[in-house]
């Protein structure tokens, strides 16, 4: 259980900044800023979660970069699975991140400007505040369906819940036993994720009360 929650914390910490950064990028109207946001979306959610799985972890090792990494790119299993999960989930969450700063009036930045704010300013204490509370809810729920995503690094031999269940059941010949205690353990830290995001923005939501 530690290790799932500890590649599920690790992989939506990555997603949320890969996502303010491919947010950002969509709504610049340089192309140097747009053009590979726009590229990295359509790549990473075109591409099956699994075989980005595979690439970052059985693929690398075979790009071969004289000077550099002439023996291949080798990550290890963790961090190949934290890199696979956060670049999948911070295409999905780009958009999220992109609805929510395009919700804030047009008016606030407007206001701020004339205030004598820069746009870094503006940026930083009156959009993404506000944007934050619109977008916690999401971003809530991509973490706990990532929680229980993150079973499918289990195909790297990282020690997480589905590859102990299934390692344990295969030695014993008791796989449906393993497997149901598994699912039951997936299911009580989603209700806890769950409670805990009801909490978030509840406090989020405090300034509307």
């Amino acid at each position: 259980i530690p290790m799932t929650l500890f590649v599920s914390a690790a992989s939506i910490s990555l997603a949320v900044i890969l996502a303010l950064l491919g947010a950002l990028g969509r709504l610049s109207k340089s192309p140097l800023f747009y053009g590979p946001a726009t590229f990295y979306i359509s790549l990473f959610r075109g591409v099956p979660l699994l075989v980005q799985i595979f690439i970052w972890y059985l693929a690398l090792p075979q790009v071969k970069l004289p000077g550099l990494f002439p023996e291949g790119i080798v990550i290890p299993s963790v961090p190949a699975g934290i890199l696979a999960l956060g670049a999948c989930y911070g295409a999905y969450m780009t958009e999220t991140f992109r609805a929510g700063i395009q919700s804030i009036s047009k008016g606030q930045t407007e206001a701020a400007l004339a205030l004598g704010m820069s746009h870094s300013q503006v940026l930083r204490r009156v959009i993404l505040p506000q944007a934050l509370r619109v977008v916690i809810p999401p971003i809530g729920n991509e973490f706990i369906t990532m929680t229980k995503d993150s079973s499918l690094v289990s195909t790297m031999s990282v020690w997480e819940l589905l590859y102990r269940s299934s390692k344990i059941g295969r030695q014993y010949f008791r796989n449906f036993e393993t497997l149901i205690i598994a699912a039951v353990f997936y299911w009580i830290m989603t209700i806890i994720l769950q409670y805990l995001q009801s909490k978030l923005e509840a406090y989020m939501a405090r300034g509307d009360r």
